[in-house]
């Protein structure tokens, strides 16, 4: 059952004006009549202002009750319209109730981010995929100084992964920062890429923890994308590109890959080197002088008489570099050094994947690796004693046969505090003419970050200068531990 809730109230105004009426009438009409007559008698006479008063007095209260009525009327039209249940709340208009509640809808809709199903390729790893030719770095140190040195073709690169981003196309995950503190990661909705930017700091190697991109209210750290889907939207970056021009392209940077850079050490040294003074692998390096000149191909030739050096990142670099030095001189020739991703790729298929299980730990190797060729902890032989391949393994890492990677401790005197958030890096080969591995953490601690290098015979003084969680690459050390390194 409905009620029309405006046509009782327009019945109740009604009765109300009229019982108002004769009140009026009767509590002051007549005391208001003889006053009235009173003062206009003497003007027009006593029976004339009688009837000026009464058709005044009366007039006063018809007009208020008419007042009154017309409100009500008012109010009672469009009451054929406008109904409720006798068992809800009055409403208004139902269709802007409707509208409303499709507004808020659509305001939860857009405030909720998507889902993100396994954000798992971090941007630097997604940019080298889309541009494996440009320089993946954001800075460099010039003496003390650090500033930007950010190829420009990543601002085009962003600009694409942007726009897929801002559509829901791609997703991704990352650590918001909210009143100077980072949060877990969570995802990252659409909505924020629409007036974001990148700050392109997450090119430089190492663990990013300020922040990968911004707009005017929030910001994200350690940004992740879904690879699959970003693998479904740019599935090769070479597709277009003529299959002969892409192999003279410099798309890997040796001192970026430590498998690459492995090449150039042990067995695998007397594939690669006579392939490079061939001419059956290109080369290509930028020529010492000021500034930083363009990638230049490196002549056939100068493999004959120049070496391959790799200095790691420490005090003095921002990022890792190779140098081709003369073998007479030293002297460097070219530095940054770059291959072909497709003329490696079809001599060692695979080599240029970035692999997690590329390096083993030093605690690893001991126990589960050495033991197959009959290497023995505490072994009444020494020739056969864990101490002994602790010295074999410095000399091969001191020749270049084996390759060892672990974190620096810059700031000893805080203990082991900033280890955790270091990255590993590659040790140099002459760091192992004065260093060595600690036999004592490197046999009987059970934690890889507790094993560490120190200087010869110096276990309490340089700490500046050790590595923790040593590890070994994988390229090439089972070959050496079947031959040179069996007991």
């Amino acid at each position: 059952m409905t009620i029309n809730i405006k046509q009782r109230l327009f019945w109740s105004w009604t009765a109300l004006s009229a019982l108002l009426g004769f009140l009026i009438k009767e509590t002051v009409a007549d005391a208001f009549i003889r006053s009235f007559e009173d003062h206009i008698a003497g003007l027009m006479g006593v029976q004339d202002a009688s009837v000026v008063a009464v058709v005044a007095i009366y007039s006063i209260p018809l007009f208020v009750a008419w007042l009154i009525v017309r409100g009500a009327y008012q109010l009672g039209r469009g009451s054929q319209t406008e109904k409720v249940d006798s068992n809800s709340l009055p409403v208004t208009s139902q269709r802007t109730i409707d509208r409303g509640r499709e507004l808020a809808s659509d305001s939860m809709h857009r405030a909720a981010p998507e889902a993100v199903v396994g954000s798992d390729w971090p941007l630097r790893d997604l940019f080298h995929h889309l541009a494996p030719h440009v320089p993946l770095r954001a800075s460099k140190k010039i003496g003390n100084a650090v500033v930007d040195d950010i190829d420009n073709r990543w601002k085009d690169v962003g600009a694409t992964v942007l726009k897929q981003l801002s559509l829901g196309k791609l997703h991704a995950s990352g650590r918001q920062r909210r009143k100077g503190k980072r949060l877990q990661a969570g995802p990252i909705p659409a909505e924020f890429w629409r007036d974001a930017k990148f700050t392109y700091w997450f090119l430089d190697e190492g663990h990013a923890i300020i922040e990968d991109a911004s707009n005017d209210y929030e910001s994200y750290s350690e940004i992740e994308v879904n690879r699959a889907e970003a693998l479904a939207i740019w599935p090769s970056t070479r597709a277009t590109i003529n299959p002969i021009i892409d192999e003279h392209i410099p798309d890997v940077r040796v001192a970026d890959r430590p498998a690459v850079l492995d090449l150039f050490k042990g067995h695998e040294v007397n594939k690669i080197l006579p392939l490079l003074e061939a001419g059956l692998l290109t080369a290509w390096g930028r020529p010492m002088g000021s500034g930083e000149p363009p990638l230049t191909g490196i002549e056939a030739t100068d493999w004959k008489t120049h070496y391959l050096e790799f200095l790691p990142k420490e005090r003095q670099w921002t990022l890792n570099q190779t140098f081709l030095k003369s073998k007479r001189t030293h002297a460097t020739k070219y530095f940054d050094v770059h291959l072909n991703r497709i003329q490696i790729e079809k001599i060692w298929p695979g080599i240029t994947e970035e692999i997690k299980s590329s390096r083993i730990t030093i605690h690893d190797f001991l126990y589960t690796e050495a033991p197959k060729v009959g290497w023995k902890r505490n072994s009444p032989d020494e020739n056969s004693d864990l101490m002994t391949l602790l010295v074999r393994l410095r000399q091969a890492a001191s020749d270049g046969r084996v390759h060892i990677w672990g974190k620096q401790n810059r700031y000893p005197a805080s203990g082991k505090i900033f280890l955790e958030s270091t990255p590993l890096v590659a040790i140099s080969s002459k760091y192992w003419e004065e260093h060595e591995i600690d036999a004592v953490t490197a046999i009987f601690n059970e934690s890889n970050s507790d094993i560490y290098s120190q200087r010869e015979f110096d276990t309490e003084s340089h700490k500046e200068e050790r590595y923790y969680d040593l590890h070994l690459s994988k390229q090439g050390l089972t070959e050496w531990l079947n031959s040179e390194g069996r007991p």
